[in-house]
Order: structure tokens, then C-alpha cells, then sequence
């Protein structure tokens, strides 16, 4: 099957198996690298551009996990790096446990 349209390549992942499509899901960060969560970290990080509310949020995330490490817990598959007053900062990494 020749797609060549977003239109088409729409229709193509719509007409496929359940089968397919868990195969296409676990292809889709290889196909598109701008679904890589961590790529977009690594670019985020690698800015000069001042981020002062995210700098601000970790800064409070770390100070609170300084001051009370037990008030940070680990999540199967995530690792909860803070909880402030208002925000959970979380840090997706898929190699811990599922």
C-alpha cells in the first residue's frame, strides 16, 4: 500500500489489526524521534533561554526532598521526584519496573 498524504497514512493506521497497531505503537518513537520524551528534556536542558517557573519548581522540589526525603515516594515506572504545595513532579523512566 503506497500512502503518501497524512490523510492516507491516517486511513492506513485506521484499517489495521489490533495486532498491527500494538506493533506500530511500540515502532512510533523510533519512526518519529519527537515522541522521545527524553529527547525533549535533553533539548529543554541544553537551552540558554531562562526558564525561571521551572527553575522556581525544582528548586522547591529539591529544598522540599532536602528537608524531608521521606515525603518523596517511588512509583512503579515513575520516579516521583517532589511534591510541592500544589504540583507532583514527576520523571518517566521506562527501565524501572512495570
Amino acid at each position: 500500500m503506497d500512502v503518501s498524504t497524512v490523510q492516507e497514512i491516517k486511513i492506513a493506521i485506521q484499517n489495521l489489526s489490533v495486532e498491527q497497531r500494538r506493533e506500530l505503537i511500540s515502532e512510533l518513537p523510533m519512526l518519529l524521534p519527537e515522541l522521545d520524551g527524553d529527547a525533549d528534556w535533553e533539548r529543554i536542558i541544553r537551552e540558554s533561554r531562562p526558564r525561571p517557573a521551572l527553575s522556581a519548581l525544582l528548586d522547591e522540589s529539591e529544598d522540599l526532598y532536602r528537608r524531608n526525603p521521606v515525603a518523596c515516594v517511588e512509583l512503579s515506572g515513575y520516579g516521583l521526584v517532589a511534591i510541592t504545595s500544589s504540583i507532583a513532579v514527576f520523571h518517566h523512566d521506562p527501565d524501572i519496573g512495570t
